[in-house]
């Protein structure tokens, strides 16, 4: 399947292009549009013809749709993203350092939780709900009461040390800045 490599492909070429983000900012409300457009198409085909395993789409055109909507979501986020989510605000900090411990522990605590939940005789759409909604705040609150307040538990995370400055990141930061000034000096 080649629908999941595109994505980090595309991934790349963001990152490595500053003009592709300014244009992820501006099209955001376009990408939604776009996403939730393709959604309500497949959304109907599911509904007429019943569901397909991914990759298995006949006529093929939809396989390309599915694409095309997954694709559009991520740039709509990414978009909405940077549009809200790129100012100082205090509380961006302090969550921003949970990011790598909560990437961390999600999956398992959401495999723990619905193990323990798939057993129940509830219906499908009240599992998922306990399920996601058990799992974000065990996440959340093990990373704020365990992993947050030790050395050895933030070191094992990959945090810094509590009280430690963003810049004293093992150097690294003034290499990568070293090089990013040295590419926009060398001539085209």
């Amino acid at each position: 399947m080649l629908a999941y490599p595109i994505f980090f492909v595309y991934g790349l070429i963001l990152t490595k292009l500053p003009t592709a983000v300014e244009v992820v900012k501006q099209s955001a409300l376009l990408a939604l549009a776009l996403a939730v457009f393709g959604t309500v198409l497949l959304l109907w085909r599911v509904y007429n013809q019943g569901p397909v395993a991914y990759g298995q789409y006949k006529p093929s055109w939809l396989g390309a749709l599915h694409a095309f909507a997954g694709w559009r979501w991520v740039l709509a986020l990414i978009g909405s993203a940077y549009r809200v989510l790129n100012r100082g605000r205090p509380v961006l900090a302090g969550t921003n350092e949970l990011l790598l411990p909560i990437y961390i522990l999600h999956q398992a605590i959401i495999v723990v939780v619905a193990y323990q939940i798939e057993q129940t005789s509830s219906g499908m759409w009240e599992k998922y709900l306990i399920v996601m909604t058990t799992s974000a705040i065990l996440t959340i609150l093990i990373c704020v009461a365990v992993i947050r307040k030790f050395r050895v538990t933030r070191l094992l995370f990959g945090m810094r040390g509590p009280g430690a400055d963003a810049s004293a990141s093992l150097g690294l930061d003034v290499v990568a800045d070293r090089a990013i000034a040295e590419s926009r000096t060398e001539p085209s």
